[in-house]
């Protein structure tokens, strides 16, 4: 992958998205998970907004294996048990013509929108959040204009300021 102040490029999904300037994020280590799930993508913005996208990958091995839809039906499950506010429930929409489940959530000040896909044989789960509804709109706003093509193309759609990530 590759990531500059304002875009993060993925080279084996080939996509990019470009993001909201007034986030302000920046990438943070992130620890091995212990599922099956692969970071992809950490990156956060300085109070009060607390901006943060978060990019994993499942690898998705057919009928037995957890989709797009059950992998965020999980997810939407997990939050109503522990008590959130639901503001969108699980729906599907059209990304650069790539089929998305997403759902919407608040909890206090903490709101934030989880998507998934089916992309090469995994599932691509987003999620977006903030502490100011606004910024979650700016985040939303930007993802929903990511742009799908040729992995081969990453470095050149990635542009001149990007770095490997």
């Amino acid at each position: 992958a590759f990531l500059s102040t304002t875009r993060y490029t993925n080279a084996y999904f080939g996509f990019e998205f470009d993001f909201p300037p007034e986030a302000r994020l920046k990438p943070i280590p992130t620890p091995a998970t212990s599922d099956r799930r692969i970071r992809l993508l950490e990156v956060v913005g300085p109070a009060p907004q607390h901006a943060g996208i978060s990019i994993s990958a499942y690898e998705y091995k057919g009928k037995n294996w957890t989709d797009a839809k059950g992998i965020l039906r999980h997810q939407l499950d997990q939050d109503l048990f522990v008590g959130v506010e639901e503001l969108h429930g699980l729906s599907k929409t059209t990304i650069d013509g790539h089929q998305f489940y997403y759902f919407e959530t608040r909890k206090g000040v903490e709101q934030h929108v989880e998507l998934a896909t089916e992309s090469s044989g995994y599932v691509l789960l987003v999620v977006l959040e903030a502490n100011d509804p606004q910024m979650v709109k700016a985040l939303n706003s930007a993802f929903y204009r990511l742009k799908f093509f040729a992995p081969q193309e990453a470095q050149q759609q990635a542009g001149p300021d990007a770095a490997a990530y």
